[in-house]
């Protein structure tokens, strides 16, 4: 009872948030927006705070649906940790000897680095998580083939959403 308390709680300050960011207008600081699917529906909601020298960057994400690429991708960050504030979700990750399967939940923290592949396979109802990440150092792809594949070209091939979208 009381972890549906704070899920609908937070979600409910997480929502007005992402409403107010959405209506500042995009600055070096803090600013919002959405990622649309490939239906043109939210797929995530983004809340960018500004980046601090030394600690990195922290974004407020909300998940809405699943990752819809059947390859698993990584982050153009040095290092990344998310913690699930509400809901949560199932993730594939690419391990030494094949792939791996995780179950997410509430105050669950997963780390990553740029090295780091895997996927959203689904997502639990008023999904938030915060994503604090360290340096970009490269450009993030996927991995198809066993090869990586830079996001764009990954998506050129088919009219996607994400194309030109900067992570």
């Amino acid at each position: 009872m009381i972890g549906y308390i704070w899920d609908s709680v937070l979600h409910i300050v997480f929502s007005a948030l992402a409403w107010v960011m959405k209506k500042i207008p995009k600055n070096d600081f803090t600013y919002g927006y959405v990622i649309p699917g490939l239906d043109g529906k939210p797929y995530i909601t983004r809340l960018l705070f500004p980046r601090l020298p030394y600690i990195g960057r922290f974004m407020l994400h909300r998940l809405h649906v699943a990752d819809f690429d059947r390859d698993l991708h990584n982050h153009p960050w040095e290092w990344a940790t998310t913690r699930i504030l509400t809901g949560g979700y199932v993730e594939n990750r690419k391990i030494p000897n094949g792939i791996a399967w995780f179950r997410r939940n509430r105050f669950d923290k997963a780390e990553l680095n740029k090295d780091t592949f895997h996927r959203i396979n689904r997502v639990d109802p008023k999904t938030w998580t915060l994503f604090h990440a360290g340096e970009r150092v490269q450009r993030w792809g996927f991995e198809k083939d066993g090869e990586f594949v830079d996001y764009e070209n990954y998506f050129n091939d088919r009219s996607h959403p994400y194309v030109g979208v900067k992570s």
